[in-house]
């Protein structure tokens, strides 16, 4: 069944959204050996400024109602990615970001930044942790995102990626305080 007026395509349970993804750089806090974008602490690529602000300006007339924010870390390049969420709200585009939530360190900043972003809408976070990100990202983080978007009310979705034996996220983090 397709939406005409979300632009999403359900397929049994599975609901896929029209969406606009940026990859902002592939520079990255870790450098997971799973990763698909080739992202590290020494990653050099990304995209210039102005073709981001474009890409995000002209979203709504190529047929998107919904930005997605990638790299490596988007939040490495925290002024860029702020400046183009701000683009993203005054075209009426809601939009998600994945990330591995280093930047949660303290909580109060990242109730503050998560409070920004959803207020120029932010739809969903998208939060990385497994085996892998734990080698890279202090669990204390993680909670203070989980927790700062519990607060304010942001969706998150938590992926991990794990190989046969090795610890999953239920098993790294309590999330006895989370729904699902």
């Amino acid at each position: 069944m397709i939406s005409k007026k979300i632009n999403t395509l359900r397929v049994g349970n599975f609901t896929f959204v029209s969406q606009l993804n940026v990859i902002v750089g592939n520079k990255c806090t870790a450098q997971c050996d799973f990763c698909t974008n080739e992202s590290s602490p020494k990653g050099k690529i990304h995209l210039l400024p102005e073709t981001c602000k474009q890409l995000i300006s002209q979203a709504k007339a190529l047929g998107f109602d919904r930005v997605g924010f990638s790299g490596g870390e988007p939040f490495l390049y925290r002024e860029l990615l702020l400046e183009l969420t701000k683009i993203a709200s005054v075209n009426s585009l809601g939009f998600v970001i994945a990330t591995n939530g280093y930047w949660g360190k303290n909580p109060h900043e990242a109730n503050d930044l998560v409070i920004q972003l959803r207020d120029r809408g932010l739809v969903k976070l998208q939060l990385s942790y497994d085996v892998e990100h734990a080698k890279y990202v202090k669990e204390d983080a993680i909670y203070n995102v989980l927790n700062a978007c519990k607060s304010s009310g942001v969706p998150v979705i938590l992926y991990s990626a794990y190989y046969p034996g090795e610890k999953r996220v239920n098993e790294l983090l309590d999330l006895s305080d989370f729904e699902n």
